[in-house]
């Protein structure tokens, strides 16, 4: 059996879009996935950083775990090569505020909290176990290795106690520094 010129032409035509139809379908799905990857992400960090529920806590640093955790799930993130930021508006946007000043300093604070455990070395598998459960890890590099780290304010609570609950205003430290140090300062 033969095949005219035209007809292998065709045929060789309608393989060649159904190769492409199946790249661009497998793209789109892949696409797919990672957003919803995304999503599951935003939706663990949501409650976390709600500032409704931020506002409702009480107690001396109450928040500290919940910057901890949502340290926690924004690595996670990060090492499933989500883009921290996007994460972060998409949590946000999942709890409902509108107020975008006021979720930026969240934004920012967890992002460059995320960044100075990671330098510390704290990153590990057992501080990522300690962070999952809002627990202070350990430093494992630079001078202060076996220290812990804590959560402290960069204004001090002496200065403006009702600021104590907020994620913004909190910073991964050493135990051993001096809490009215801005970290910035430090060697």
């Amino acid at each position: 059996m033969t095949f005219a010129a035209p007809t292998l032409a065709l045929l060789a035509a309608l393989i060649s879009l159904s190769c492409q139809d199946a790249e661009t379908t497998q793209t789109r799905l892949q696409g797919q996935a990672e957003a919803q990857e995304a999503r599951r992400f935003s939706s663990i960090l949501a409650p976390l950083i709600d500032p409704a529920k931020l506002d409702s806590l009480a107690g001396k640093r109450a928040a500290t775990p919940r910057l901890r955790k949502g340290c926690y799930w924004l690595e996670m993130a990060v090492r499933d090569d989500q883009d921290a930021g996007e994460v972060i508006d998409q949590a946000h946007a999942l709890t409902g505020s509108q107020d975008t000043t006021r979720l930026e300093a969240p934004r920012e604070s967890l992002i460059r909290n995320r960044t100075i455990l990671e330098r510390l070395g704290c990153l590990d598998d057992a501080g990522m176990a300690k962070l999952r459960r809002g627990k202070a890890p350990t430093i494992t590099k630079g001078p202060y290795a076996g220290e812990i780290v804590t959560g402290d304010h960069i204004i001090p609570r002496s200065v403006c106690d009702e600021l104590d609950e907020k994620l913004y205003k909190t910073i991964a430290v050493e135990a051993e520094v001096d809490p009215h140090v801005f970290p910035s300062s430090r060697p």
